[in-house]
């Protein structure tokens, strides 16, 4: 009985550490495309003082 309970605690938490790590990956992407997505369109915009912008775009884009 004991053993049984355990192992289905165990597949829960389990469960619960994947959901975590999946709501965390999915915050932090959230927050540094519009960090770096934001950076990138305002240099793209001043293209004149940045004209690396267009490869650092692209290159972010197939990351994200």
């Amino acid at each position: 009985m004991y053993s049984i309970l355990k192992e289905k605690v165990q597949k829960f938490y389990r469960y619960v550490l994947i959901f975590n790590k999946l709501i965390l990956l999915y915050n932090l992407r959230e927050r540094f495309s519009k960090i770096i997505f934001g950076s990138i369109i305002s240099r793209m915009i001043d293209s004149e003082k940045y004209p690396h912008a267009e490869f650092n775009f692209w290159f972010i884009a197939v990351l994200f």
